[in-house]
């Protein structure tokens, strides 16, 4: 939801979402909307990853200046931009592919994205996801262990689960 605005996440999605789509799909850019977010994607061989790239940021910017024709901003620094694909093919991508524009940003390439929730490595391992519910595991297993409490000449026992 663009920050100030009166207008809940249906409402959102209703006024924008007419050409939002046909702007994507003028491109051959696959999307997702949720909210105020939204997520788009594409895939290609890497000896066609300079033409998506182009796409992508031709669409993005036709994108964010039709948000400004209804007086919305495409908030930039917001966005974040990865590759998916496996190591020998990430390595693959040139350089100068490791950064998209909008509008006058650049948009640098990231390792990790987070999804609904989900953090999403370049190399699709969710090593990061893993590393965090280890680290919830561990954090229930404290919780876990008993506290027992004395009342009168009762002993009360709890645990967590």
């Amino acid at each position: 939801m663009p920050q100030g605005s009166g207008l809940g996440p249906i409402q959102f999605i209703a006024y924008t979402e007419n050409t939002t789509t046909d702007i994507f799909q003028k491109h051959g850019i696959q999307y997702h909307l949720f909210a105020d977010d939204t997520q788009v994607y594409s895939f290609s061989q890497v000896r066609d990853a300079p033409a998506l790239l182009s796409r992508l940021s031709d669409c993005i910017g036709e994108l964010a200046t039709s948000y400004a024709s209804h007086r919305l901003q495409l908030n930039a620094t917001k966005s974040e931009f990865i590759w998916f694909g496996s190591r020998s093919v990430l390595s693959k991508i040139p350089q100068q592919l490791h950064q998209v524009t909008i509008g006058s940003t650049t948009v640098h390439c990231c390792d990790v994205v987070r999804d609904l929730g989900v953090y999403l490595d370049s190399e699709l391992t969710m090593k990061k996801t893993v590393s965090s519910g280890y680290y919830h595991l561990r954090k229930l297993y404290h919780l876990h262990r008993p506290v027992c409490h004395e009342a009168a000449s009762n002993v009360v026992c709890s645990a967590a689960h």
